[in-house]
């Protein structure tokens, strides 16, 4: 059930002493929440959510599949993480505890809902 976190280190940055990284976040969560279109993103599409849970489904233990950018969620931060996942509008526990979502830009998001 874990996820993955990626990096995108900009190499122009540092061509020039800065840093700069680019956060993106993928998990079965967002796949599913993306596939039952809780959430919606203009890049990474309903068919493609559910293909690729069905990638991870059928997978063999250990067996790698390929994902590509569009699939990851883009975020703030690493903490964003945490707020997708303790935060999704639905299916969450949090949530039928009577907790509200927060501001989706004040968690961190990059926002890619549409309207």
């Amino acid at each position: 059930m874990g996820g993955a976190l990626l990096h995108i280190v900009s190499k122009e940055a540092a061509e020039h002493g800065r840093l700069e990284v680019k956060y993106y976040y993928f998990d079965i969560f967002y796949a599913a929440a993306v596939e039952q279109g809780v959430w919606q993103d203009r890049r990474f599409k309903r068919e493609e959510a559910r293909n690729t849970l069905r990638q991870i489904r059928d997978g063999n233990w250990g067996e790698r599949i390929t994902l590509p950018l569009r699939a990851f969620l883009p975020i703030n931060s690493p903490a964003a993480i945490l707020a997708f996942r303790f935060h999704m509008p639905r299916p969450s526990n949090y949530i039928s505890l009577g907790h509200q979502c927060p501001d989706w830009p004040a968690a961190g998001f990059v926002n890619t809902r549409l309207s």
